[in-house]
């Protein structure tokens, strides 16, 4: 699994080292805070239930950014799988940086998602793949369809009963048909502190590094943000 993440930490390099066809990349330095919450919830002794996911995306510490609402319906197909599909609505804010600033816009995404659960001595391991069909309003208010698909890591330590620390990496590619210049979109690298609240509730704070390349590939975003995420594995009922 390590070396999975280093696989995708280098491509990743690769794909950023390579020179914008036009100009000389920009590169920007922004600072967010984002405050997630994820639910994946059982009816309680089948292997059905429900994703539920809300996250709040601010820009700076005051102003929103994004807003995500991303439902879905798990399976649990066996102890190490759990296959789940489902719907994403996404608003995006204009940014507080820009020179021209646009009204907000709308996305939907249709997602389908395999995760995998195993274990290795102390530490717990996550690999998560995600497809995503997107369909993106642009600045005339038509929307255009689009393809992305997410690799993620994840690992764990438990530092006592109740705290544990993790972190992961999770790359982003763009599959076709879509209308950026570069296959690659952006790449997330995450660590954090989690607390053991209650059966079935966590609270995570950390950091993530996202580097995002934007669809021109003559702006690279690197943004610092800091996260405060509430996670519940709670049943809706007990037989």
């Amino acid at each position: 699994m390590l070396l999975r993440c280093t696989l995708w930490t280098g491509v990743t390099i690769l794909v950023l080292s390579l020179p914008a066809r036009t100009q000389d990349r920009q590169v920007e330095q922004n600072v967010r805070v984002w405050f997630p919450y994820f639910g994946d919830h059982l009816f309680g002794d089948s292997r059905w239930g429900l994703h539920l996911e809300a996250q709040a995306r601010l820009q700076g510490i005051t102003q929103i950014n994004q807003l995500v609402l991303r439902p879905g319906v798990n399976y649990q197909a066996n102890r190490s799988l759990m296959l789940t599909t489902g719907y994403a609505y996404v608003r995006l804010y204009p940014s507080i940086t820009s020179a021209n600033p646009v009204p907000p816009r709308n996305e939907h995404r249709i997602w389908e998602q395999a995760w995998f659960r195993y274990g290795s001595g102390r530490v717990a391991w996550s690999t998560r793949l995600r497809f995503e069909n997107r369909f993106i309003e642009g600045n005339n208010g038509q929307y255009r369809f689009e393809n992305r698909v997410r690799v993620w890591q994840q690992a764990t330590v438990p530092l006592s009963q109740r705290v544990y620390a993790t972190g992961y990496d999770e790359v982003w590619f763009h599959v076709k048909p879509y209308q950026a210049s570069s296959a690659f979109n952006q790449n997330r690298a995450y660590a954090a502190l989690g607390f053991r609240l209650k059966p079935g509730w966590r609270l995570e704070t950390g950091y993530m590094n996202q580097v995002l390349l934007v669809s021109s590939g003559r702006v690279l975003e690197v943004n610092h943000i800091v996260t405060f995420s509430v996670l519940s594995t709670a049943t809706f009922r007990r037989k």
